[in-house]
């Protein structure tokens, strides 16, 4: 029987490159970060809509914070899917970014957590968490970094006080960041 497995991380840390990387190898099943196939229309209707209005609405807090909420709403319903459908009855299952992210971006921007988020954390458990750390050399701004600072704070006490252990993932090429993951497997 396979593992629901989550990398987890801020953008720019190379999650989606071990992702891919992963996706190569036997027994294996991977699903892309939900948030960038819904802004690319891949996944629903209205979720390309919803990210023009969360990037378009950083002048107004109170229309920021609203669309924010409903686009962390979509995927989360995205996540849970994914989750749902993850065939771990074969295969060892990636997830790139999970539900944890979700409750992070929400509270960066300090919006009250919903309570369907806190009951799918509950529900919906990995059965390892598996940490790209922030890697400031892929990112391309100074203010990149510090938001990305904030955010792995956040993320892993998300984590950590939802009862994870946490495995960081070294800064190597991504071959050898998928073996270090494959040999780590809980």
């Amino acid at each position: 029987m396979g593992k629901r497995s989550v990398i987890a991380g801020c953008a720019g840390s190379g999650k989606s490159t071990l992702v891919k990387t992963l996706s190569s190898r036997p027994s294996i099943w991977t699903y892309k970060e939900s948030g960038r196939e819904i802004a690319n229309g891949k996944i629903g209707e209205k979720g390309k809509l919803l990210w023009n209005e969360l990037k378009n609405s950083k002048d107004n807090q109170e229309l920021h914070k609203k669309a924010r909420l409903d686009w962390e709403k979509i995927i989360l319903a995205a996540d849970i899917e994914a989750f749902e459908k993850a065939p771990v009855k074969d295969l060892h299952c990636f997830f790139d970014c999970g539900i944890m992210e979700a409750v992070t971006y929400l509270k960066l921007e300090k919006i009250d957590v919903p309570k369907e988020f806190t009951e799918a954390m509950k529900k919906y458990r990995y059965d390892n968490v598996f940490l790209t750390p922030i890697w400031p050399e892929l990112m391309s701004n100074p203010t990149a970094v510090d938001k990305a600072k904030e955010f792995e704070k956040l993320l892993k006490e998300l984590y950590e006080t939802n009862g994870y252990t946490i495995i960081e993932v070294p800064h190597k090429k991504p071959e050898d960041r998928a073996d270090f993951v494959m040999k780590h497997l809980l």
